[in-house]
């Protein structure tokens, strides 16, 4: 599975994705790191990744916006820091719910997917 990762969480988080057989990319290897919500997901929409991100509001109003357009949309990751371990074991956690998380949805519908907290 192809996944870009939004700036509020690490490049370990991609680079994990990687090590672990899937397409992981941060915005910072793009130049996104200051990019608006909107040009994020455009550009998650137009490489064909998972967007993985904590900013639910943004987005899920952003993939309204494009659905009542008609336009494509793509899977969109909700996953809250305060579901995941703190500190340096945060985006390792984060990397491990998206590889079971793909693993459950091989198909993902194009919209919102909630991250379950971490177990």
């Amino acid at each position: 599975m192809r996944f870009l990762i939004d700036q509020m969480f690490g490049t370990l988080v991609a680079i994990r994705l990687t090590e672990a057989g899937h397409d992981g990319l941060h915005v910072a290897e793009v130049g996104l790191s200051s990019a608006s919500d909107d040009e994020v997901l455009s550009r998650a929409v137009s490489d064909d990744r998972v967007l993985v991100t904590e900013n639910g509001p943004d987005f899920i109003r952003l993939l309204d916006e494009l659905s009542m357009a008609g336009l494509r949309l793509t899977p969109v990751v909700i996953a809250l820091k305060r579901s995941l371990p703190g500190g340096a074991a945060m985006n390792h956690a984060l990397a491990e719910q998206l590889v079971r998380w793909a693993k459950e949805h091989p198909a993902p519908y194009r919209h919102v997917h909630w991250l379950p907290r971490y177990r």
